[in-house]
């Protein structure tokens, strides 16, 4: 028997919250006059990385390819978010550092963020379903146990715009897709 109608089911509810949800963090930080998310994730692995981080370390992280990586770091360079410094270790690399008008920013952008998911997923979820969605989802990602804070905050962002994405029957979907 196929489980083809429960993946279907699965897919749209994750499509559709993780798009619902994004629009929502995008559109604050937009009426707050900030950078969108990808600034913030960027800025966020960067800051919270206890060595200093090249570009290419950036795009598994990201989960962005190597262009768009770059193109984001141009934008942010421009911007004077983060400065490329030569690498003692590597002649060939960079290191990204962030700048103080980065490490502003990226305050302004938390708070913003911060607030606008309270605001989205505050009356969508009831306590405990966002960790047991979390857990879930990390069924479907190889980096759900790895110690990276962006892995791990993607994670909880797509679970919790999936549990708000209005689909009722989504706690039965995720329930049959961790059996199968």
């Amino acid at each position: 028997m196929s489980n083809l109608p429960q993946q279907e089911a699965m897919w749209h509810a994750l499509s559709r919250g993780y798009t619902r949800a994004r629009g929502a963090l995008e559109g604050a930080l937009k009426s707050a006059n900030l950078p969108g998310l990808d600034v913030f994730d960027a800025l966020n692995v960067l800051i919270e990385s206890e060595a200093q981080l090249t570009a290419k370390s950036l795009e598994s992280t990201l989960l962005m390819p190597q262009y768009g990586v770059s193109r984001l770091l141009d934008r942010m360079e421009k911007d004077g978010f983060v400065a490329r410094v030569a690498n003692p270790g590597d002649q060939r690399s960079k290191l990204l550092k962030v700048t103080q008008s980065g490490a502003e920013t990226h305050i302004r952008m938390k708070r913003v963020r911060d607030a606008s998911l309270v605001e989205f997923f505050g009356p969508r979820a009831r306590p405990g379903q966002l960790m047991r969605m979390t857990r879930l989802l990390g069924l479907l990602d190889d980096t759900a146990e790895a110690a990276d804070y962006t892995a791990r905050s993607s994670i909880i962002f797509l679970i919790s715009a999936i549990a708000l994405a209005g689909f009722n029957p989504l706690g039965h979907v995720l329930a049959q897709f961790m059996i199968v």
